[in-house]
């Protein structure tokens, strides 16, 4: 222990100085989460509305319904086998527990590999605007594919925007109309699975693509200060 009451008190200081910024830190992350909350609730139309509470100025028309399975060029998932594994394989086998806040987590030491034969037996062919779906066991987590070397198990969707922005997709898929409609259709009893129709089937409401892209990037905003935060 320090010998001095004024060294003692220093290091105090020094400690007590990191718990403030922490907490600030803490506080501010809980503020972006609950304000990206609200915004979520207010700029997306909610069932039964053509267009949402708070817009950005300068947009007036109404948004139009759609289905993602309308807007999305493909709509599909992994592999529903366990593949053969290969400890020397350049290409990650995931699943929906591997998509977090928007990126592809993988462990280069527990994240099983596979051959570059058996990816291109079960390439989906994933681009640039593919937003990647948990489906199994937890629902909703989500992650843009930004071109890491990666097979899809069954528990990860795929989506691939096409009329429809990417970022705004994201965002999109976060609303609390659009989980509660994937709710609906839940099958199994211990792990609950959301099935491709239900999802090609969710009714959707979009605007043009220019305020699709302002509000896409808003959120993309909005997610990167929380990340901050929370680092």
């Amino acid at each position: 222990a320090p010998f001095s009451k004024e060294e003692q008190s220093k290091i105090g200081r020094y400690f007590d100085s990191f718990d403030h910024l922490i907490t600030l830190h803490q506080r501010k992350c809980e503020e972006m989460k609950t304000l990206k909350k609200y915004m979520l609730q207010k700029m997306f139309p909610q069932n039964g509305q053509s267009v949402p509470q708070i817009r950005f100025s300068g947009f007036t028309e109404d948004w139009e319904q759609r289905k993602l399975g309308e807007v999305c060029s493909e709509i599909g998932d992994g592999l529903h086998s366990a593949p053969e594994y290969d400890d020397n394989g350049k290409f990650y086998f995931i699943n929906g527990n591997n998509l977090i806040n928007g990126h592809i987590v993988i462990n280069s030491k527990e994240t099983k590999r596979v051959s570059e034969k058996t990816f291109e037996k079960n390439n989906k062919q994933l681009d640039d605007n593919t937003v990647l779906l948990s489906i199994n066991g937890t629902i909703g987590n989500l992650a843009y594919y930004q071109g890491e070397p990666v097979m899809l198990g069954k528990s990860a969707a795929y989506l691939k925007a096409n009329k429809i922005d990417k970022t705004f997709l994201y965002s999109l898929l976060q609303t609390t109309a659009v989980m509660n409609n994937f709710m609906l259709f839940l099958t199994g009893t211990t792990i609950k699975n959301l099935g491709l129709d239900a999802i090609k089937n969710t009714k959707i409401s979009i605007p043009e693509l220019h305020e699709q892209k302002k509000i896409g990037l808003y959120f993309s905003q909005l997610d990167h200060l929380i990340t901050l935060h929370q680092q």
